[in-house]
């Protein structure tokens, strides 16, 4: 899938957004860390495109709309080709995954936003955070309240590179509270 298709289904999801039938509650996020939080695994594709290019998908319709409802205090985790090492998210070099909303940052739903080595570590930060690793992680707290009511939509970036350092990749999916 190109990213002009994954922005259109985006663009279609968000102009839906009044009506329940715009993405089922992810099943991605029924999974549970070693610590018993509740986890959504987001997994990004990332394939080579020409000598410097590359082309980043999230396959899953569920991950690629990601909607929480009713669950607080998740961590999303994003997954770059299964964890195998091929792609990876350097903080040094500005990639992750950021709001792209200032107004979004402002609700402070957001926290811990950081480099995973172990996939099932949710403790506090350990080692260096500007390590290189093929996973990455938010503190998603999911409220809902007056000034963030449920609904409401976080655009996202995606930005990762391959080992070698010789590709940029780039994806815009989103998050909705329920």
């Amino acid at each position: 899938m190109n990213k002009g298709r994954v922005m259109g289904a985006v663009l279609a999801a968000m102009a839906t957004a009044s009506t329940p039938a715009y993405a089922a509650e992810a099943d991605v996020c029924k999974l549970k860390m070693a610590t018993g939080v509740q986890r959504c695994r987001v997994d990004v594709k990332v394939t080579p495109v020409g000598t410097n290019g590359c082309d980043m998908t999230i396959p899953d319709a569920e991950q690629r709309e990601l909607v929480l409802n009713a669950q607080n205090n998740l961590r999303i985790v994003w997954r770059l080709n299964d964890g195998d090492g091929t792609y990876l998210f350097c903080r040094q070099t500005g990639d992750g995954v950021f709001l792209k909303d200032p107004v979004r940052q402002k609700d402070k739903q957001i926290a811990n936003m950081r480099v995973m080595k172990d996939p099932d570590d949710d403790g506090p930060d350990t080692g260096d955070e500007f390590d290189c690793a093929a996973r990455f992680k938010w503190k998603f707290k999911n409220l809902r309240n007056a000034t963030v009511p449920a609904g409401t939509t976080y655009n996202y970036e995606i930005r990762a590179r391959d080992a070698a350092n010789a590709r940029q990749c780039k994806l815009d999916p989103f998050v909705r509270n329920g």
